[in-house]
């Protein structure tokens, strides 16, 4: 996996498809959501074998809300 064009990828998609929040408090429930769907990940991989690669998508995502929070807040 390239990090960077995947990330790059996700965050031209997440810009298409959702709208960003104006107040910093639901910009930063959206890294928690996503950060939390990272940890489920995880969790469904340890406690039932669920594909790593979900962890890295979840993760991905995170990375791209983080992304998106600094961008709106510089």
């Amino acid at each position: 996996m390239n990090i960077k064009k995947t990330v790059k990828k996700e965050l031209k998609r997440a810009r298409k498809l959702h709208d960003w929040p104006k107040d910093q408090v639901h910009q930063v429930a959206k890294i928690s959501e996503k950060a939390g769907e990272a940890l489920q990940a995880a969790n469904n991989h340890l406690e039932m074998g669920a594909s790593i690669q979900f962890i890295k998508h979840e993760v991905i995502q995170t990375v791209v809300t983080c992304i998106r929070y600094l961008e709106a807040n510089k």
